[in-house]
């Protein structure tokens, strides 16, 4: 999905936000689900 987001012309910028920000929660998501929480909480704190 982050790649959709990001290889996408054709999205207008609040569709590309949108797509973005969905494919990083799924992401972070998925390490939950397999119990990977430091690189959960890395994904997601990785800018701040």
């Amino acid at each position: 999905m982050l790649n959709i987001a990001t290889q996408s012309v054709s999205v207008n910028k609040k569709q590309y936000i949108h797509l973005y920000v969905d494919a990083n929660f799924a992401l972070v998501d998925a390490y939950f689900a397999l119990q990977q929480y430091d690189d959960a909480y890395q994904h997601l704190f990785q800018d701040i």
